[in-house]
């Protein structure tokens, strides 16, 4: 595959995988001969790519982890990967090397909490206008929620792929303590907003892209992308 692309970027990522995939398979065969201290070694040298799923990845390398030191650096960098992207395998695993540790899941959950607060910065107050009756609305109007900032637009395939487990997280929290403004990031979509809306029961509240306010306050967002407050 990487043979495939001309010099360029594209090929850089593709050679970036398959490195990725080489050291992966070189961990696996060096854990399974029980060469822990080696396989630790290597896998230390390995950049997991972007935006990939790294379930597999911290597997080995708790395997790799015999000793307490080792764990407990292992479990520091699960713990980062945990909180930037998180999913039900990494924390079972991140739970799973906690109680190597003596750390039960309570714990580990605040381990999580404490560290989502390190990293936290405060959200510039702003305004937006309101699909539906026009109003404005603030995040002054959701103080004591949480607020989850959703960009996205109406053909967004993503953003369309996620909303619906975006509802079921809503549903579960509750209205009165959870609150989700979804951006639309394409003003030339704003009459297809309230329609998918109405379509799908979301309990959104749907809101138009300002640049001032979105892009220099908050930077340019991915797409989907979310914003914890």
């Amino acid at each position: 595959m990487v043979k495939a692309f001309p010099a360029g970027s594209q090929n850089k990522s593709w050679q970036a995988l398959l490195d990725y995939q080489k050291n992966m398979i070189r961990a696996q065969v060096l854990l399974d001969k029980k060469d822990f201290a080696i396989a630790s070694g290597m896998l230390d040298n390995t950049i997991l790519p972007a935006r990939f799923d790294a379930t597999n990845f911290f597997k080995l390398k708790v395997e790799a982890a015999q000793d307490a030191p080792a764990q407990q650096k292992v479990y520091g960098d699960l713990l980062k990967q945990t909180v930037k992207e998180p999913s039900d395998d990494l924390l079972t695993t991140l739970f799973a090397l906690g109680a190597k540790l003596k750390k039960d899941n309570a714990q580990v959950k605040a381990d999580i909490h404490q560290l989502l607060d390190a990293q936290a910065k405060p959200v510039k107050e702003f305004s937006l206008k309101r699909y539906g009756d026009e109003k404005t609305i603030s995040l002054a109007d959701y103080r004591g929620k949480v607020v989850l900032l959703n960009f996205w637009y109406p053909f967004c395939g993503p953003c369309r792929g996620e909303n619906p487990s975006l509802q079921k997280v809503l549903k579960r929290v509750g209205l009165d303590k959870f609150a989700i403004l979804a951006v639309n990031v394409y003003p030339t979509e704003d009459r297809f907003v309230m329609p998918y809306d109405e379509r799908q029961c979301l309990r959104f509240r749907p809101a138009a892209w300002q640049r001032r306010v979105c892009r220099e306050g908050m930077g340019r967002p991915r797409l989907p992308d979310q914003l914890p407050d």
